[in-house]
Order: C-alpha cells, then structure tokens, then sequence
C-alpha cells in the first residue's frame, strides 16, 4: 500500500500539461493539449487502454485530450497511477474500487 504520493505527478499534469502514462510495465510521457497536438493519436490510444480508471474518476477523453486544467488534475489517478497498482496487484489497496 502506498504511504504517500508524489503531488508533482498531478502538479506537472496540470501545470506543465505533461504526465507519465503507465504502458505495461513501463511509463512513457505524453504532453496535452497545444503541447501535445502531435500526440493526440497516442494519447488516445492511452485513454482507451486506461477507460476503466477514467470512468472510475469521472474523466472525459476529450477534456484530457484539449488539456482542460481539472481533468488534468485527475488524469494522473487514472494513467499512471490506477494501471500501475493494478499491475501490481495492490489497486484494492489503495482505492476504494
């Protein structure tokens, strides 16, 4: 079970409209919205893969996508850190799923 979390994680998804995005066993950075036009395809790509988290938290693709400041708030919860505990068999653990 987590202990604690990095707040730079959902700080730099809003701030700087970059995340980590968990990808199998791995994290890759994706930049939304005018930083990340190139990266639609691959973003939305992710966000399909992740749907499940996305829905969990009431997240819009599409918000996500255009870099809304609120959705980016959340979208760390579902791209990176929900995946990753899942893989890691301890999600139960660490959200009231």
């Amino acid at each position: 079970m987590f202990e604690s979390l990095d707040t730079s994680g959902w700080i730099s998804a809003a701030m700087s409209k970059k995340c980590e995005v968990w990808n199998k066993n791995s994290t890759n950075f994706m930049f939304f919205g005018e930083k990340g036009k190139s990266m639609i395809p691959m973003l939305n790509h992710a966000c399909e893969i992740h749907k499940e988290y996305l829905e969990l938290i009431n997240l819009n693709k599409q918000d996500i996508i255009d870099g809304d400041y609120y959705a980016l708030m959340k979208a760390p919860f579902a791209l990176l850190y929900m995946p990753m505990c899942k893989q890691l068999n301890i999600l139960e653990q660490n959200f009231n799923i």
